[in-house]
């Protein structure tokens, strides 16, 4: 009998898991489209793995609400539900992925509340765990995305050199899997970089390099004539 009852208790408990991740991924499904709906299945999941005492899922039930939280521009509020889960993460000394995804969105939230500073404390712990991780383009791709959100934080700022160093590490990966879209966005950020240190030289040749991928491209035609239009 007790055998069996143990048996049942864990077959419950596999259902409420399948039953939480379900709901997370609905959750998941409407991020797009309806954030209230989102929001509302996050917090299901996150009470349905409270009652089963399962912290993995009940932390990634509360990401799931911190990411709905900012994509509703209640960045605060995001703020309100991730810092106390980075704590918990650190803790649980949980998966370099889950805390890296959470440091990177805790990092947001400070860069959209014109926090920069803030946001590249959290942006660069981010950068420390991806360079640290295995060699993969997942993880490469990750890395460039995320220094080109230091760059961004640099360039608001006010500080153009480190912004060309951080535009460059992330140009270094795009080459590197000769991703031309992500370049030709490099190239214009790297050559209005240029600009703004008083390198025009520097700042034309990055544009026209730009400009070499994609002859037709608006972004960096436009840059390229504001800036002759300033000399």
């Amino acid at each position: 009998v007790i055998l069996q009852s143990y048996g049942s208790n864990i077959q419950y408990q596999s259902t409420d898991t399948i039953l939480i991740e379900n709901l997370l991924e609905k959750s998941n499904s409407y991020l797009a489209i309806d954030l209230d709906s989102a929001i509302y299945f996050a917090k299901q999941a996150q009470h349905q793995a409270s009652i089963i005492n399962n912290k993995l899922l009940e932390q990634k039930a509360k990401y799931s609400i911190g990411v709905c939280f900012h994509k509703k521009e209640r960045f605060k509020d995001a703020l309100d539900i991730l810092l106390p889960l980075q704590v918990e993460l650190i803790k649980k000394n949980s998966s370099p992925e889950f805390k890296s995804k959470m440091f990177q969105k805790i990092g947001e939230c400070y860069r959209d509340l014109q926090q920069s500073m803030k946001a590249l404390e959290y942006l660069f712990m981010v950068a420390d765990i991806l360079e640290n991780e295995s060699e993969s383009k997942k993880n490469n791709n990750w890395l460039a995305d995320i220094y080109t959100q230091i760059a961004i934080c640099y360039g608001k700022s006010e500080r153009h050199a480190e912004t060309g160093t951080f535009i460059k590490k992330a140009m270094n990966i795009h080459e590197k899997y000769n991703d031309i879209a992500k370049l030709i966005q490099d190239y214009n950020n790297i050559g209005y970089t240029q600009f703004r240190l008083g390198k025009f030289k520097e700042a034309e040749k990055y544009l026209l390099e730009g400009l070499k991928l994609d002859e037709e491209n608006g972004v960096l035609n436009e840059s390229l004539s504001e800036m002759y239009l300033e000399l």
